[in-house]
């Protein structure tokens, strides 16, 4: 979490700016996942898909929820932009 409060601009420019949005996003939303808190993962992923759209991590967590919950009509939305 503490990586998501971060700011980047007392860092050399080699460093991945992802790891202070959304690829962290992705990690806390795996962990969530893991423990079970889907509504948790499910917020990490779309905040880290409202940064970084094409990120399909987080796309494919997402149909995981979704297939898990069975919403259906989400998961084939999801399916839509996984094969677009």
């Amino acid at each position: 979490m503490r990586l998501l409060q971060s700011r980047t601009s007392n860092h050399f420019a080699s460093i991945d700016t992802g790891l202070f949005g959304f690829k962290t996003r992705h990690n806390l939303a795996q962990l969530d996942l893991d423990e079970g808190n889907l509504t948790e993962a499910e917020t990490h992923w779309l905040a880290a898909l409202a940064e970084q759209k094409g990120f399909a991590p987080a796309r494919h967590g997402l149909a995981d929820i979704y297939r898990r919950q069975g919403r259906w009509g989400d998961l084939e939305g999801m399916a839509h932009k996984l094969a677009g």
